[in-house]
């Protein structure tokens, strides 16, 4: 949305503010009208964007798996408890 071009200039035109710290409110953007798509082009939206989402939710998952294990063995590696140096790459 925050790149619609539409939405930004709702946006825009709808913030309060000093002119440092302009925002719009969560009530405005709870008021913005989005287009109505018909059942046909949902459901192939939804054939599209779900394999994308399914893949966010996975690599998310890795990451997160990847953050402990880097969290786990970096102080061991960084004592000498764990010795890599004979590891070839």
């Amino acid at each position: 949305m925050a790149r619609y071009p539409a939405f930004v200039d709702y946006a825009v035109k709808n913030m309060n503010g000093s002119s440092g710290r302009q925002r719009v409110s969560a009530e405005t953007v709870g008021q913005y009208r989005l287009p109505l798509f018909d059942k046909h082009s949902l459901v192939l939206f939804k054939e599209v964007v779900s394999p994308m989402f399914l893949k966010m939710r996975y690599n998310s998952l890795e990451n997160m798996r990847l953050a402990e294990l880097r969290d786990a063995l970096l102080p061991k590696l960084m004592s000498g408890e764990i010795d890599v140096s004979a590891v070839q790459l």
